[in-house]
């Protein structure tokens, strides 16, 4: 696998911490770095499949009506 370097700028908490987690995972930050990278990039991923998907049903009249839609978040909350 071939790296390359990068450069940015971030705030100096989010540096300490992420220092810190660094430090109790006995990890160089990098390596921290690298797997929120990858991270980021599937939930990216996955959330785009999920817009194309609903966009795909949506297509196919595959949609449910909006009373319906609200009656189903009302059930939500009153489940608590």
């Amino acid at each position: 696998m071939r790296f390359e370097r990068v450069t940015f700028e971030t705030e100096e908490n989010n540096l300490n911490e992420l220092d810190a987690l660094a430090d109790a995972r006995k990890l160089h930050r990098d390596v921290l770095l690298n797997e929120a990278v990858v991270r980021y990039l599937r939930l990216q991923e996955n959330q785009q499949n999920m817009i194309r998907e609903g966009l795909r049903d949506a297509q196919q009249g595959r949609l449910t009506p909006h009373d319906q839609v609200v009656a189903r978040i009302k059930t939500w909350s009153s489940a608590r």
